[in-house]
């Protein structure tokens, strides 16, 4: 079936010129064309209460058009989180980070910590990590996976964060660690600080 023939059958506006019409502009026609019957059938599919409103079928179908970012793309994301970390685990230890170094951002496809860390980077950080960028986070999941890859005597630690074309969407990166050691962490600090006084 032709542009045309299906312009006509369904009472869609025919493009002023020839260029492209905008995704907008089809998902506005698309969402007029849809009877209450029709638009009631496809919400069901999905397993949602079907709400006939413009706004509600517009978000929907325009979900339904949204690219997904390609394996690779989200590989990268994950991969500039990973580098961030390394980077600050190295300016807190002195030591270097990179290909061969004391800590190392583990390349897709490899099994283990996502920051892998010399025993003498162990010894002045002593944590596993486990990184999780993107648009939602299975936190559950990440400090599972995170328990699963443990150094020998290191804590877990999850590194989140949201990257986002625009500034109010976006996450900076986040730590997660259990709240034992958290207040653990606390106490070290106090005794850091009470010697210092005297």
């Amino acid at each position: 079936m032709t542009q045309i023939s299906i312009t006509k059958e369904y009472g869609l506006k025919k493009p002023k010129n020839s260029k492209k019409p905008k995704k907008e502009e089809l998902i506005t026609q698309l969402r007029i064309s849809l009877s209450s019957e029709q638009w009631c059938l496809l919400i069901q599919l999905t397993g949602r209460e079907p709400k006939d409103t413009p706004k509600a079928k517009a978000n929907y179908l325009s979900g339904l058009f949204h690219k997904n970012r390609c394996h690779s793309s989200r590989k990268a994301i994950g991969r500039n989180l990973q580098q961030w970390i390394c980077k600050k685990i190295a300016e807190f230890t002195g030591l270097s980070y990179g290909k061969d170094e004391d800590i190392v951002s583990r390349e897709g496809g490899q099994t283990g910590c996502d920051v892998r860390l010399s025993p003498q980077a162990r010894k002045l950080f002593p944590y596993s990590i486990e990184c999780k960028s993107g648009q939602s986070w299975d936190i559950p999941g990440a400090i599972k996976q995170a328990k699963t890859n443990l150094y020998p005597d290191t804590n877990w630690l999850v590194c989140l964060d949201r990257p986002h074309a625009k500034p109010e969407s976006r996450v900076e990166p986040i730590i997660v660690i259990s709240g034992e050691l958290f207040f653990k962490i606390l106490h070290r600090c106090g005794e850091i600080i009470d010697l210092d006084k005297d």
